[in-house]
């Protein structure tokens, strides 16, 4: 599997993250909200208010140079502000999200680590996806 990459509108701007993702990542959650209308006489209704995949993405790193390459990505969507496609697979292009972010950065910082030379800064950073309708979804 290779590593997952991100754009905004033109697929040939993709650009692939450092590293791919653990797998411990829930990559397919869904999350869903009924809404419930009572009658006047007590009968129920309940209707699909709307259901949408929730993926959540773990990746570790080893450097900050990689934790930067997120850091880009949540300044160039400004957080939740802004849609992008988020491709699990570089690969696989074709198999895409239309997705949101998460609105704030909270990489989490798990101490150094260290092979035969200095200790190293290493991060987890769970990047959590709301899956948006794109325009030419509501069209069909």
């Amino acid at each position: 599997m290779a590593n997952p990459g991100w754009y905004r509108s033109d697929p040939d701007d993709m650009i692939v993250l450092p590293k791919t993702y653990e797998w411990e990542s829930e990559d397919y959650q869904v999350d869903e909200t009924d809404i419930t209308n009572i009658t006047l006489r007590g009968v129920e209704y309940t209707n699909k208010l709307y259901s949408q995949e929730t993926p959540s993405f773990l990746f570790h790193m080893v450097s900050l140079a990689q934790l930067n390459d997120f850091r880009t990505l949540h300044d160039a969507v400004g957080g939740n502000l802004r849609t992008f496609w988020f491709v699990p697979d570089s690969d696989i292009p074709s198999v895409k999200l239309f997705v949101k972010k998460e609105p704030g950065f909270k990489p989490k910082k798990l101490g150094g680590f260290g092979s035969n030379g200095p200790l190293t800064d290493c991060y987890d950073y769970l990047l959590q996806l709301r899956q948006q309708v794109a325009a030419a979804q509501i069209l069909i």
